[in-house]
């Protein structure tokens, strides 16, 4: 599932109340074109840009691999061809294709947006070259595989602050980056193409531009974090399970997410049982294509032909049919195929390992910093009609104000026991490599036309990444309604903690950092680092750790849900999370059926 949409869509309800310009244009980062940042790479001489706030450099819009469009489209990206011409890189947004929703790219709200051609990359550098090869950090951003770009957070305060070199790539997404059928396989070039899993190959294809290039602005090949956030996340735990993505970085900062795949059963023909849906596959797509017309309704036995007219498909009547699949029940505007699929190409068929462990998790044996929001799910609930009620359609009021608090704790406290804690576990047993875990608590919104954002969102999915980069921009939202002047100078000290922190673990794969607490290895004491504000306690560690059936079992006893209508539903956002990890969801599945009975 990664953070499929119906958590996509549950972050996106704010926006009926929130959005008041719809852009965040008073933050926008002022760059200028600067004949200093003059470099020469393998594809040509290119120039960049510097930050006219904090002074650092920038080259933003570099093509790293050729254009995935036509005879290329559903194939393994191909190196990137030679500038010709100088280029001129100040283009932060060359988005891929998605359904612009959330509206964080121009364009209106449900539309298509972005382009086939969209394998660039960005790099944030500090003002002023080092005499050393500083360490390089890979983001690879979020939004459930089907939204997002590289530009869409800005890293220059990350690089200017703490001496790293980052890099932000852009990969395929929706059925663009995630496809399977055999005509495609069939008629591949080389043994990637026959994999499904286009957006990780680009991603690969990204890191190794990066161990080709990266020293001409600065950067020490030999020192590369992959980090992520989401199903950014999710692709990082993917790349470490693919042989092939072997040195090409050397450790790995995994943020709200965990280790999962699809079967390739399942991304080709859908799940077995409708119960276990976590997307749709490519077959529901192809025959969805053919019930409206746009593909002949028989593939027919020929894989040249029915190939060259998957990869000739118009793009927008390819999404229609990912649109039309979804349930009329839940709405949603926002795609759900199927995204990281053991194919046995890329990502190995998964074998159960002794015990039921999962040997994904132990893959690769680098270092490892690995968290979760403390409040990643509560939003569920925000437009939940079994825990609130609205006013004048927007303003958003809990009819139990503990019920509430409740709804988003059980989910949440699941993600970490399985996306966090069970994975410290498996690879501190196995592993050499250290583990470090974090727990990401800052909730200080406050309130915004009379709704308690604080409570109605608390510590919500995807706030960490606004701390980790310094960038308090909310592309589609008023920022003031999560980033006020009276919270700037706390967060700007937790911001800046926290991206001493990561930058720490780039430089040394350590995270400790001089005059701030200790983070200790999990293996020493299975202790989480708390990153808060010092009003609500500040750096601390603690041990969290809970199994999920202490956490189910806490569910059931919890007083503070009012009614079996509300259990039924946080059982079900349970299920959904254990299924996120590959997780056994039969305990959330009894729930369901224990409380749903209407």
């Amino acid at each position: 599932m990664s953070d499929k949409p119906w958590l996509i869509a549950a972050a996106l309800l704010i926006t009926a109340g929130l959005s008041a310009c719809g852009s965040a244009s008073q933050n926008d980062h002022a760059y200028d074109v600067a004949d200093e940042t003059r470099v020469s790479i393998e594809q040509g001489d290119l120039t960049g840009v510097r930050n006219l706030e904090n002074k650092s450099r920038a080259w933003l819009g570099i093509p790293f691999a050729s254009p995935p469009v036509g005879d290329l489209r559903w194939r393994a990206p191909r190196p990137a061809m030679p500038f010709g011409a100088p280029l001129i890189a100040d283009t932060p947004d060359h988005a891929c294709l998605q359904i612009n929703s959330p509206s964080i790219l121009p364009g209106k709200a449900g539309d298509l947006v972005g382009s086939e051609d969209c394998l660039y990359l960005n790099i944030w550098a500090p003002e002023t070259a080092s005499n050393e090869p500083l360490p390089v950090m890979v983001w690879v951003h979020g939004g459930g595989n089907a939204t997002g770009y590289a530009g869409q957070y800005d890293y220059s305060q990350l690089t200017a602050q703490e001496d790293v070199i980052v890099v932000a790539l852009n990969y395929r997404l929706g059925p663009m980056g995630w496809f399977s059928h055999e005509a495609l396989r069939d008629t591949a070039e080389t043994e990637l193409d026959e994999s499904m899993n286009f957006g990780l190959l680009d991603l690969m294809q990204g890191l190794e531009w990066v161990q080709t290039n990266i020293a001409a602005f600065g950067g020490d090949p030999d020192k590369v974090t992959i980090f992520g956030e989401s199903a950014g996340g999710f692709n990082i735990s993917a790349l470490m399970m693919a042989p092939q993505s072997e040195g090409l970085f050397d450790a790995a900062i995994i943020q709200s997410a965990g280790f999962n795949t699809y079967t390739l059963k399942e991304a080709e023909h859908g799940p077995s049982n409708e119960d276990d849906r976590r997307g749709y596959s490519s077959g529901e797509a192809i025959s969805q294509l053919q019930k409206d017309g746009s593909l002949p309704e028989t593939a027919g036995t020929d894989s040249e032909a029915f190939s060259a007219t998957l990869r000739s498909l118009d793009p927008e009547a390819l999404y229609d049919a990912y649109l039309a699949l979804l349930d009329p029940e839940t709405g949603g505007d926002q795609i759900n195929s199927i995204d990281n699929t053991a194919d046995g190409v890329l990502i190995p068929i998964r074998r159960t390992g002794a015990e039921g462990h999962d040997p994904r998790i132990t893959s690769r044996d680098i270092p490892l910093l690995i968290g979760t929001n403390r409040d990643e799910t509560r939003i569920f609930a925000m437009e939940n009609e079994a825990f609130t009620k609205k006013k004048m359609g927007v303003l958003f009021r809990p009819i139990d104000k503990d019920a509430y608090i409740a709804s988003g704790e059980h989910p949440s406290r699941l993600w970490a026991s399985l996306g966090v804690q069970q994975i410290a576990d498996r690879r501190a047993e196995e592993l050499e490599s250290p583990t470090f875990t974090y727990r990401f608590d800052w909730d200080e919104q406050g309130s915004f036309m009379f709704s308690d954002i604080s409570l109605l969102i608390g510590a919500v999915h995807a706030l960490d990444v606004n701390f980790v980069s310094g960038d308090f921009r909310l592309p589609f939202l008023d920022d003031k309604a999560f980033f006020k002047d009276e919270t700037a100078e706390s967060r700007r000290v937790l911001s800046s903690r926290m991206m001493s922190y990561w930058a720490s673990f780039a430089h040394d794969f350590d995270p400790d950092v001089e005059s701030q607490p200790d983070w200790p290895a999990w293996s020493e004491g299975q202790k989480t680092l708390i990153l808060d504000s010092e009003a609500d306690g500040g750096l601390r560690t603690q041990v969290v750790r809970e199994t999920p059936q202490d956490i189910a079992e806490a569910f059931i006893v919890d007083p503070r849900f009012i009614n079996d209508a509300q259990r039924c539903e946080i059982a079900g956002v349970m299920k959904m999370i254990a299924a996120s990890q590959s997780a056994p969801t039969d305990p959330f599945t009894a729930l369901s059926e224990r409380y749903c009975t209407s």
